[in-house]
């Protein structure tokens, strides 16, 4: 059909209110909401001063993990290589755009449903997990969040904050670290796919950072939100104030709240890790024997363990390194689930990677150097980003689902707070051991 993202915004711009208080129902019967970021009420540990070690050694990581990430997502500015298909291929794909296009139009036609039927949040939620045809993501994404409602709300605000930029100190921060990042995340001169401004990626990223960090005085800038704004950048033909509002709904917004994983203490990357380890012990029982067996024998060079080598990095990219096609249905699901996907994708890619982990986990292969070396590669998003699982988008989310079909909200937040309750007992025996000594 090539519809534009655009056209169907103008036709549907009164539906945002259904989209933004979905309700899924999981396909077992049992309904579920988003799962939040975090409950706000809870009370929260000085992560910094209970975990002062890792913290440290967090922080020094997070600037190559961050710089890293930046080098995976530059590349997708790349125009691609030609492809040489084989007949069977070139059939293959043309029944795929057929599919697409079928399920396009019942997108498309998603007005007239919503007012006919009562089953809208089931039908979203299966209808997002088979893929959001690519052109209507744009228009489905905005809505998600209710980016279209801010920007209804403040017309003009983006438009002044872009003026600031002129009179801002660049040596001041946090400018001077979006100014480090900036050639990280698009080279110069750079222009992104399907962009009319005739303006290069960096300078757009630039006012896009630079406009929030006026703006947004308790978040500002901090480092990873270059990796999402480049993502948002890449995957739809945003504009630049879309892109800032989005920004502003993934930090704000109780479901997302994304300033818990890119704030100064980095508490959403240590208490993913933290639930990921007790999700091992349920989904790869013998992978989380193997990590165990590991921790206790190497931990002069584990000193705090083997999962933090690599669940941080991989939750702080919200897997924006992966191949696009994948990248962008695992937001699909992001965007209307909450960050369950996040846990499921990682559950995922260390099912497909646990064989080489167990081989190596025996004290010669500890010795030897082996298993640090296998438990590096996951790491690395060159190495992650090429592995066989993203292959087919389909196959991928099928699999995946099929995998962590037993995965719950009320099982991971039973887990956070777990974390929580952990990290304010040592608090409160640190604040103990203070006062006896004053």
């Amino acid at each position: 059909l090539g519809v534009h993202w655009k056209q169907a915004s103008s036709d549907y711009a009164t539906d945002s209110d259904y989209v933004e208080s979905v309700i899924a129902v999981d396909g077992l019967g049992e309904p579920e909401t988003r799962l939040p970021m975090h409950a706000k009420y809870e009370p929260r540990a000085d992560l910094k001063k209970t975990d002062r070690k890792l913290h440290t050694h967090m922080k020094t990581r997070v600037n190559e993990d961050v710089k890293e990430l930046a080098a995976a997502l530059n590349k997708q500015v790349d125009s691609k290589v030609p492809q040489v298909l084989s007949k069977s291929e070139r059939k293959r794909r043309q029944k795929k755009r057929d599919r697409d296009q079928r399920r396009e139009k019942k997108w498309i036609e998603m007005k007239s449903y919503l007012h006919k039927h009562k089953k809208w949040p089931k039908q979203l939620k299966e209808r997002v997990r088979k893929g959001v045809p690519s052109s209507l993501r744009g228009y489905v994404w905005v809505r998600l969040l209710g980016v279209e409602r801010k920007m209804k709300d403040h017309p003009g605000l983006y438009s002044k904050l872009v003026k600031q930029q002129k009179t801002t100190n660049k040596e001041k921060e946090p400018f001077r670290t979006i100014e480090r990042d900036l050639p990280r995340t698009f080279a110069e001169n750079k222009f992104l796919p399907r962009d009319t401004s005739n303006v290069p990626a960096q300078e757009r990223l630039r006012e896009i950072l630079y406009a929030y960090a006026n703006f947004d005085k308790e978040v500002m800038y901090c480092q990873g939100m270059n990796l999402v704004a480049a993502f948002l950048m890449l995957s739809c033909p945003y504009q630049n104030e879309e892109v800032f509002w989005f920004l502003e709904r993934l930090c704000h917004h109780r479901e997302f709240y994304l300033q818990d994983l890119y704030g100064g203490d980095l508490r959403y990357a240590l208490e993913f890790e933290f639930v990921l380890k007790k999700l091992l012990k349920s989904f790869l029982p013998k992978l989380h024997k193997a990590f165990k067996k590991a921790d206790k024998h190497l931990g002069d060079f584990l000193p705090f363990g083997s999962t933090n080598v690599f669940a941080p990095k991989w939750v702080i990219s919200l897997w924006s390194f992966v191949p696009p096609k994948c990248a962008v249905r695992i937001w699909d699901i992001f965007l209307n689930e909450g960050h369950k996907i996040l846990y499921r994708v990682a559950l995922f890619v260390l099912k497909r990677l646990q064989k080489e982990i167990i081989q190596n986990s025996n004290i010669r292969a500890f010795d030897g150097g082996d298993y640090l070396l296998a438990l590096t590669k996951l790491q690395k998003a060159s190495y992650i980003g090429c592995l066989d699982v993203w292959k087919d988008e389909d196959v991928m989310i099928y699999s995946m689902f099929k995998f962590t079909q037993g995965l719950r909200n009320h099982t991971i937040l039973k887990y956070r707070k777990a974390f929580w309750k952990e990290k304010q007992k040592a608090q409160l025996e640190m604040e103990i051991k203070e006062n006896q000594r004053s």
